[in-house]
């Protein structure tokens, strides 16, 4: 996939990774004092 915006495209990636990696975070710690990450659906 090419982009016309290469800032805007990389800065793009970055926040969805962040993202990401934050909603992984989060759904960790709701596993390990809920116990119910596994019931959560992305």
């Amino acid at each position: 996939m090419h982009c016309s915006r290469r800032s805007y495209c990389d800065r793009y990636a970055i926040y969805h990774t962040f993202f990401m990696v934050m909603c992984a975070i989060i759904l960790r710690r709701n596993s390990k004092t809920k116990g119910r990450g596994d019931s959560v659906i992305n």
